[in-house]
Formats: C-alpha cells, structure tokens, sequence
C-alpha cells in the first residue's frame, strides 16, 4: 500500500537481494519512520524549536501537577506484560470488564510465569500478532531516531517478538534529508559532552534526565500489588531514546482493537487508550510528543493489519512468551479479526449471563461515564496543545483503508460512508507530526459519534433485523455542512447534536429521532417515523413537515410547532407538551395519558384519550382543529379565562364528540362580574355528549357548562360560599367577612372575588393590618427595658458595698481625753472621707434586639429600639431616696418579608423613690411615654398593589414596684493598708430574692391610613397588661487591691403577664364593616436575666455595662446597656 508523504525516506539496501522477511521488516519499518520522523527536523527551523519548547514545558505541566490517582495508575501501567490486555481493558468498566478478565488472563503474574491461558484462542492469536508488531516497530524508530539509522540487529524487541527465530534486520533506514540525530539530545541538553551515543550524543533523553529535579517522583503499587517508586521505573529507560514511547502503542492498539471489538464502548476504550498513554507523561520517562507518536504507528500498524498488508501477511511471530503463533492467523488478518470479534463477544455474552448492552448497564455509572470530559481529555491528547508548524485550513485526508477501523462501529455504513466519517470529524491540519498522510488528523473518537458534516446527500440504510448498531444507533455531533440526510430501512437514527446542515431531510423508512434542535434548517419529508424527543428544554421546530408518515412527540418538555407543514400521517404526543403555533392542518393529533396539546395554530383533528389535556392556546387563544373533535373519559381540557370574557376555545369545522372528561377552568384574578359566559368550544359538524364535570380555581365563582347544538358554553357565577370559609386563621376570616359584608359594590369585594384559593388567602392575610396590633407588643417591651434602667439604678446604684473602698481616706485625730489642756500630737487615721448616698447624677444607654414568631394568625415581628435614660436623686434624713428620671426611645418595626413596617418614637418622664431597712429594701417608680407611631403597609395579591401609611398617637403609663431581702455573704472590714494607703477592704458578696410587679396601660389613638382602597381606619383603644415577677439577684465585689474597685452582678427570674396579651386593633375598610386584626401576642411566661460589670474610676464616678434580656415561647428579647453614675 503506497502513499504520498511530506518527508521521504531513503531506504538504502544493504544487500542485492531480500528474503520475504527482511522485506516485510523493510516495508513496515518505513511505513511507521514516515509517520513520525518529522521529530528529527524540528531543532532545524523556528517553528520547530517553539514545538519542542512547549513540549518540554507542557509535559512538566502534565507530571508536576497530576492527581494523586494519576500517579498511581501510572505505574500501575507501567508494569506487566506488553501483552497484557487486562490492564487496557479498563475502558469496559465494571461487569463486563469483569467478565472479559474471567475469559483473557493473558498476564504475567510478579513472578513473570503466565497465570493463565486466554480461553478465547481467536482474540488471543489476534491480539498477540498484532502486539509483536507493534513492539518491534516502536523499538526499531527508536533506534532509528536515537543512532540515525537502524539496521544489523535483530528483530526481537525486548524478547517479546520475532520473525523466524530473531532474523537479523538486514534493511537499513535513514533519516530524512536534513534530520537531527537524537533531536531531544540536541536541542534540550546541547552542552552536555558525552560518547554514549552517535555523534556525541548520551542517548539520556527522558525529561527526568534532560532536566534534573524538575520531575515529580512518587511511590505507589504496580499491577502486581508491589510497592514500586516512580525512579525505579523512570530508570529503567536510563541511556535509551525517549521516542517514540514503546508502552503508548500497546495501550493504544490494545484500547483501539477493544473498541472495535466491543463497540458499545467506543468512547470509554479510546479515552482509556488516550489515558494509558498519558500515564507515560506523568510516569516521567516520556515527553508529549512521545505518545502521540504511539498513537500514531500503533493506528497505522492495524489499518495495515485489517487491510491485509502484503507486508503485514503472513508472517512468523512470537507471543509474548516466546511461542510461536500459527502462521495462519497472519495470513487473513481482517478473517482472524472477524473471528476473535464473534468468540470473544460470545465469551462475554457467557461470562455476563446477559447481553452485552444489559451487562454494561449494570454497572452504569462507572468513571468513564462523564462523555464531555471524555471528549475534553481525548481531543486534548491528540496534540497536547503543541504549536503547529503547517498550514491548518488543508482539505480533510483520510488514510487508506482508515475506514476499516469503523467496520464495527458503523456496520450499516458503506466504506465510502464511513471514510466520510472520518473525513468531516478530523482536527486540523499543521500539527507537529502531520505527515499528510491524514493518520495525525484522524480523531477516532469523534468519528465514533458519527458524521461531523453532510457535505453531499447522506442515505443512512439500517435493517433492525441485524441487531445491534444496524437497530439502533445515535450521532451525536453537530452536524453542519450543506448536504442532506435520508433516512432508509427499519432502524432507528437517533440525533442528538445541535445540527445545522441544510439541505433538508427525508424518513424514507424506519425511525429518525432527535430534538427541534436536530434536523437542520431545510425541510423535513417524513414517509414513516418522525420522533421529537424534547425532554431537556422546550424547543421551537420552524422546519415545514410534509410526507406521509407519523409524527411522534415525546419528552417531558414542551415543542412548539411553527412551520406550515402537510403532513397527512398522524400526530401522537406521548409526553409533554405539544403547541401548534404554525399549520398541522392535514394530520389528526393524538394526546395520550399525561400529554398535552396546545397552541393557536391548526391541527387536522383532536383525538384526547383517558388522562390527556387540550389546553389552547399559549396563553389565552384559540385552537382551530380542521376535522373532528374527541374528548375521552377521564381527558382535561383546560380553559384559560379572564375577568374581560376572554377565554381558551376550540374551534373545530367537523364534529366535536364528547364521552365525558373534565373541563378545568383556569382563570385568572380581576374584577369579575356577578355573571361571565364564555364559548370554550365550537364545532360546525355539530355536538354530541357531555362533559363529566367542570371545576375552577377560582374561589367564590362556580363554573357551569351549557350544550347547544354547535357549542359548549362556560359560565362563571358568584356562588354563596362565605369568604372567611377558605380563611387560614383569624385575621383572614375577619377581613374576609369585612370585606363580603361590604358587598357587590365594594372596591375589595371586586378586586377578591375572582380569586383562587391560595390568592384569596394570602389578600386576606396582606389586607389583615396585624402591625397596628402588634404594635402593642412592641410598645410593651420598650416600657420593660425603661422600668429596668430606673430599676437597676434603685438595685444597684446605692449599694456602697461594690465600690465603698473608694469613700475611705486618711484624716488627722487626736486623743485628748486622758491630757486635758495639754497640746498632743495629731495622728492621721483612716475613716470615711465620703458620703455617697446623698446625691447622685446617673444615666443609661441601651439598644435592644429581638422579634416574636407568627403564632399562625399575626405575622411574624422583627424590633430593634434604642434610647437612653438620664435621672437624679437624693437620699433624705429619714432614709428614703426620690428621684426623678427622663429619656427618649426609638423603635422600628418590620414583618417578615418587610410587607410591614414602621417606627414608634417615645419621649417619657417618671419619678422612684426607695427605701431600706436593714436587709429589706423596697423600690417603686411611675413612668408616662407619649408615643409618636408611622406605620406603612405594602398590600399586594393577584391583580392588586396598593400602599398604605399612617400616623397615630398614644401613651404608655406604667407603675412598677419589687421588695427584696438581702443576704450577706462575707463582710466590708475596713484594715490597715501598706505604706499607709487607703484601708483595704475584704471581698464581699450577697445575694437577694424578690418579688416584683408593674401595671403598664397602652393607649392607641384613632387613625386613618392615606392610599388606595386598602387603607385602614383604627378605632383608640387602651390595653392594660399586668406582670409579676420572682428571682433572685446577686452581686459581689473584686478586690484588685492597686486598681479600681469592680463589681460583678447577675439576675435571673420568671415574669408572669395577665390582661390585654393578644392586644387586637379594631379597623375598617373606609366606612366598611369593622372587624378586629390580632397582633403578635405578648408572652404569658418569659425568663429575665441580666447580667453586668460596674467600674469605680474615679472616687465619685462609676461606669458599666450590662446585659439584659427576656424570653418567651415565641417572643425574646436581648438588650446591651452602658450606664454612668455620679455623686456628690
């Protein structure tokens, strides 16, 4: 077999005459130099050298950065038997794989004794042929490439190979004119003198030796299960040539030969082939451009191989053991081939228990089941990524005899076809090793997805009798190109691309499937099954049908019809959604069970069996059925329809034929009448039977048929049911009365009555107005935190026993008792030098956090207020101390989903006085707030927006009172301080328990809200809440003997609330009805706690800081103060 190449090769005799087998060893030998020895001219021109560089640099990329399962499986690959068809097998994946290593023990075991013999002798006899020539022709371009020549040695390679008993190969190959002895030698270590090889050269080409310490070394277990690191395996390559890889053609002919063997897993054996090779560049001994070369000999070798060769025929080989094979399985290499394809798919038939196709299911998904990132790897290693160095818009060239690589593959294609597949799936030309014989270009795996381009008329024949491919097969390119697409026999064509060809599309026999996506730009002529598949996303098919066939829709989304289409054969829809938007106006449409038909175009007929739906239109429209009309029992025919009396119709020119179904109305929100009618079917042919049934979603209009003799009639009609009856809680039902009661005339009457039941229900939940109520409780909480800064003053602030250290001094005293008249020297002694109980200046700032969760009525309430508290007070002589305390707060309101806000802003006044007797102490106070409210509401349901916003008043007035009783632990024992300094004061704590209560009435002013028709008027209302509390507080001192004295304090108690806790505001609609709208409840039972730290920093002066907080069951708070306090 003769071709034309880019470079020439001398082949110079070194005899007068050849024998068959130095013959044969001369043809093969040059076949493959021409193929790769492009290497050697490289280093001799600038685009070249860039080739090399970036193949240096990307194959480091490669091994310095592979994944850890990589590495592993690189060495895994590394090791074994070059015959070892188990270890590239690994594309078949799980139970069949499994199945092929139970009849192909074709192995060493570590020993290096054959565990078994293959019990399918065909594939055995194949495979191993194949491999011998494979080993000898990669270990002679070796020395081709790293000596210059070869020739004068044996044809063994590495002992796995022969021809007759090792004859010497007595042929001599050249380089081509201009190449580089050894041109990675050259180029990637030119400064590195040595005599290991011809002309100077050291023959230590491998990346790991071209550039030390660049390599990643690892360690992992090789196929036998021994621990192996990457050097020893690296090593094993020291002073011998790096290309062409000899491990990558066994894997890639082995994953090839696999694939055409088992060709329903094409894309998974090629990916692993493209892998194995790959795991030579992460090993480390290999370069990029090595395995490509692999690739590329072990491709040529078996389209050889499979074309019968003369050269490749007939010869005397060893297996890998050393056992001469019959001389026969090489004599009819494509025969040997045809048979170890039937055995071996039969072994595995055997071994599954099962078919191929159900064996390989089984074990779905497995890690090559990700076909994108198959392609992405694949098409990647066809070039690394290397420069170009040729022109890359060259015609496709598809080697001779390629095509017989697809016969598998492709059964039902003639060769021509499949050279055509070949042709329009290749990568572009130039690559750095792209001879021009078209093998460089060749992308197998692309081609096993079949035509990548009609260029011509394309007649794909497929007879189902045969089985397999022939019955069913898929391409799954995007096809381009201008030709066109005729599909013949009983088989189906599945297409899955996004295809753009355009000469147009023809069903002459069998099934062709695909997507709207699938069938090009021309027309389509369907004379048997057209399938549309649409079951990602919708699609649009604008493509005109014509043609006698039928038309199949299936996927579960939608197709939208829009050509003018003749078709005269049946429409079946079996999933999803059909819409005719174009003419369908010659073939009757059948929905099945859970299909629909839609659309605002014309269909030939309407047949609806048991579960399928008709539903016009695309919104609303009408759907024209050109012939008869049939409803089933147990179909829908859904009914679009609006307030304007605008609805879906049928209108059908022959007979309308009803024998039962549903009519479910959907209808959209608006302001319906008391009465609508619409006609929701027509038919010139007249009318015969009923409906079953009618229903709406509607929630207060009932829907009625009418028959007539040429029409079905749909009334919409306000029924008696009560609007609070679909309410969801409390809040619904009041405003659903309210608005009811207002009547046919009234705004919101109108704008609810044409609602759904989930629509009605959330208008009457947004219409509720809950925030004026809930205001209560926000108003509540804010009246706590200012009783509890005048009562923290009361509690803590007069306490001397926190910072007392600070009131002591040293003054001069004398004892004159005992000397009368007599002047005596004065002594200093410690005493209090400060009254602290007298008067006092304090203040408290504080913001606070919480919210309370929807008890199912009100909505839930977020709150946030900040404010401060100033006061003064003064203990008497008789031991009480009055005071007098002012501030201001700010509150903000919001509901979930921010529907409902506001702000209450508050400015109070209050006096307390306290009283202690002993261990008893009593603490009361008064505080009135006026309260300053703006509230706003955002209303929004189906076919209604409206604001609303308001400005109120109102007061909150609180008396609150606690009794405690005081526990000492430890005493205040004024000593003698060092250096006479202040007296020290001993640590002392107490504890005390009390019981309290307060009395808070919260008063609402009247109010009107400004916007639309939901705005709200509010009656004033008082709520009264009373709360009794019982705990236990504590406190002790720190003695930081040279800092300033600290006080620690804690409290924890239960709170009772009684009275107005489900505060309700009573609202209207305007001059509506009133109805009553609960707001968050306030808590029943809640836990207080505070806890803080007080400072002395001056002797007069104190600061601190606290935290304070309460929680309930729905409703919790949590505040952080800071306050100061001043004496004098």
């Amino acid at each position: 077999m003769n071709f034309s190449y880019s470079v020439s090769m001398i082949a110079v005799a070194a005899a007068l005459t050849f024998n068959g087998s130095a013959q044969a060893q001369q043809a093969i030998a040059e076949g493959g130099a021409n193929l790769i020895s492009n290497l050697t001219l490289l280093p001799t021109t600038s685009a070249g050298r860039a080739v090399l560089d970036a193949n240096l640099a990307t194959t480091f990329q490669i091994q310095n950065n592979a994944t850890p399962f990589e590495r592993d499986l690189s060495i895994r690959d590394a090791t074994g038997s070059p015959g070892n068809a188990i270890n590239y097998a690994q594309g078949l994946s799980g139970k069949l794989f499994d199945a092929f290593s139970v009849g192909n023990k074709q192995f060493l075991t570590a020993q290096g004794v054959e565990a078994d013999s293959t019990q399918v002798q065909s594939w055995r006899q194949f495979w191993a042929g194949f491999n011998t020539i494979n080993s000898n022709t990669s270990n002679t371009m070796r020395r081709l490439i790293g000596q210059g020549y070869a020739s004068g040695t044996a044809w063994r390679g590495d002992g796995t190979s022969a021809n007759s008993a090792g004859t010497p190969f007595t042929a001599r190959l050249d380089l081509p004119a201009g190449g580089v002895v050894n041109p990675y030698d050259k180029y990637y270590r030119p400064v590195i003198p040595n005599t290991a090889g011809p002309d100077g050269t050291s023959m230590d080409t491998r990346p790991f030796f071209t550039r030390p310490g660049r390599t990643v070394l690892f360690e992992g277990r090789n196929f036998y299960g021994i621990e192996t690191t990457s050097l020893s395996l690296i090593n094993e390559g020291f002073n011998s040539p790096s290309f062409p890889s000899g491990h990558s053609p066994a894997g890639w002919s082995a994953g090839l030969v696999l694939a055409m063997m088992i060709p329903e897993r094409w894309q998974e054996e090629l990916t692993r082939a493209s892998e194995y090779g790959n795991s030579r560049v992460v090993l480390g001994p290999h370069y990029a451009l090595d395995v490509i070369a692999g690739r590329l000999l072990a491709t040529y070798n078996l389209v050889q191989v499979l074309n019968n060769n003369p050269d490749f025929t007939n010869l005397n080989l060893l297996d890998q053991r050393g056992i001469p094979l019959p001389q026969a399985s090489t004599s009819d290499w494509q025969a040997s081939f045809e048979q170890a394809y039937t055995d071996l798919r039969a072994s595995l038939v055997q071994s599954c228990g099962m078919s191929i196709a159900a064996c390989i299911a089984a074990s779905s998904p497995d890690r090559f089941s990700d076909k994108a990132k198959n392609k992405a790897d694949y098409t990647f290693r066809l070039t690394y990524g290397l420069p170009n160095i040729g022109p890359t818009d060259l015609a496709p060239v598809v080697p001779e005899g390629a095509e017989v690589l697809l016969q598998t593959r492709f059964p039902y294609l003639t060769a021509a076809q499949r050279r055509d597949v070949l042709a329009t799936t290749e990568i572009a030309s130039g690559a750095a090793l792209d001879n021009g014989s078209g093998y460089a270009r060749l992308n197998l795996l692309a081609a096993g997805d079949g035509y990548g381009a009609f260029n011509s008329a394309v007649t794909i024949n497929m007879d189902a009798a045969k089985g397999g491919f022939s019955a069913f097969d898929s391409f799954n390119n995007d096809i381009g190109g201008v030709g066109s697409l005729t599909k013949t026999g009983t088989g189906t064509l599945n297409l899955t691309g996004v295809n753009t060809y355009s000469g147009g599309t023809t069903i002459s026999g069998g099934v062709l499937s695909g997507t709207s996506l699938s069938f090009g730009s021309g027309p389509i002529v369907n004379n048997a099954t057209l399938v549309v598949n649409q079951s990602v996303v919708d699609g649009t098919l604008a493509s005109p049908i014509s043609g006698t066939g039928s038309l199949m829709k299936m996927g579960a989304t939608s197709l939208n019809l829009t050509g003018i289409s003749t078709l005269s054969g049946p429409t079946s829809i079996l999933e999803g959604r059909l819409a005719v938007n174009g003419f369908l106006g010659n073939s009757t449409v059948g929905v099945g069970d859970g299909a629909t038909l839609g659309g605002s175009g014309t269909v030939g007929g309407i047949v609806a069996g048991s579960g399928a739906t008709v539903s016009p239109g695309n919104s609303i429209g009408t759907l024209n059925a050109a012939g008869d009309v049939a409803f089933a029992a147990g179909s829908r025919y859904q009914v679009e329809a609006n307030a304007s009396g605008e609805s879906d119709r049928i209108a059908a020119t022959g007979r309308a034929t009803l024998s039962g179904g549903t009519v479910q109305v959907q209808a959209s929100a608006g302001n319906y009448d008391p009465r609508t009618r619409y006609a929701i079917l027509t038919a010139t042919g007249g009318l015969k039977g009923q409906f079953d049934s009618v229903t709406s979603n509607l929630a207060f209009l009932t829907p009625t048929l009418r028959y007539q003799a040429n029409e079905v009639d749909l009334t919409l009609a306000r029924n008696d049911i009560a609007f609070s009856t679909i309410a969801q809680s409390r809040n619904q039902a009041a405003v659903a009365d309210a608005v009811q009661a207002s009547g046919a005339g009234g705004a919101l009457y109108a704008q609810t009555i044409g609602l759904t039941v989930p629509e009605a229900q959330s208008a009457f939940r947004t219409l509720s107005g809950d925030i004026h109520a809930s205001t209560v409780s926000a108003e509540f909480e804010t009246a706590f935190f200012v009783r509890e800064a005048i009562l923290d003053r009361l509690r803590w602030g007069t306490n001397s026993s926190a910072t007392d250290i600070a009131n002591y001094g040293r003054l001069p005293a004398a004892y004159t008792a005992d000397l009368p008249g007599r002047t005596v020297p004065s002594t200093s002694i410690p005493m209090r030098v400060l009254d602290p109980q007298v008067f006092s200046v304090w203040g408290q700032g504080f913001g606070t956090f919480g919210g309370a969760r929807s008890n199912g009525n009100a909505a839930n309430l977020s709150r946030q207020t900040s404010g401060f508290v100033l006061g003064a007070d003064a203990r008497l002589e008789t031991g009480f101390r009055l005071g007098a305390a002012a501030g201001y707060t700010l509150t903000q309101l919001d509901t979930s989903g921010g529907a409902q806000s506001g702000t209450i802003e508050s400015a109070f006044g209050g006096l307390y006085g306290g009283y202690e007797y002993g261990a008893l102490a009593m603490r009361l106070g008064a505080v009135y707030a006026d309260n300053a409210t703006s509230l706003r509401r955002a209303v929004s349901f189906p076919g209604f927006s409206d604001s609303a916003a308001s400005r109120s008043g109102g007061s909150t007035i609180q008396g609150f009172g606690e009794i405690g009783y005081s526990f000492p632990i430890g005493t205040d024992q004024p000593g003698s301080s060092k250096a006479g300094k202040a007296p020290i004061l001993s640590a002392s704590s107490s504890i005390e328990p009390f019981v309290g209560g307060a009395i808070v009435s919260i008063a609402h002013d009247r109010f009107a809200e400004t916007g639309g028709i939901a705005t709200l008027t509010g009656a004033a209302r008082t709520f009264d809440i009373a709360t009794s509390t019982v705990g236990l507080r504590a406190q002790t001192r720190l003695d930081l003997e040279s800092g300033a004295p600290v006080s620690v304090r804690g409290l924890v108690g239960y709170r009772r609330a009684y009275g107005d806790v489900m505060p309700k505001a009573l609202l209207a609609f305007g001059a509506g009805p009133s109805f009553l709208s609960a707001g968050i409840p306030i808590a029943r039972d809640a836990l207080v706690a505070e806890a803080g730290i007080d400072v002395q920093v001056a002797r007069n002066t104190s600061l601190g800081v606290a935290y304070t907080g309460q929680v309930g069951e729905r409703a919790q708070d949590h505040a952080v103060k800071g306050n100061f306090t001043y004496r004098f």
